[in-house]
């Protein structure tokens, strides 16, 4: 019995816009700017007994914002970016 492997052929993915090539980059999916607020605010609520019902939850979305990331697609040419699908988030979805 002889078992043939299958060839894996890789597609470059090409920019709709300008037909430039496509590279992988992971950028921040929320403003870091925003996030840091948000921290520094919650920080700054936390400081008061009644201020902890609304500063520790700032706190914790300030940090994810600061923290999350997404992966994406980057045009060489144009820096035109489109959002990229992980076998991972498919697999979430079902």
């Amino acid at each position: 019995m002889v078992v043939q492997e299958e060839s894996i052929t890789r597609k470059e993915v090409l920019c709709k816009a300008c037909g430039g090539r496509m590279k992988k980059a992971i950028v921040s999916k929320h403003s870091k700017k925003f996030g840091g607020f948000l921290i520094a605010s919650g920080v700054g609520c936390s400081l008061f007994w009644i201020g902890l019902v609304l500063g520790v939850p700032l706190l914790v979305m300030g940090i994810y914002m600061v923290a999350a990331k997404k992966p994406v697609w980057v045009c060489s040419e144009c820096q035109s970016v489109v959002d990229r699908y992980v076998k991972e988030s498919l697999t979430a979805l079902n």
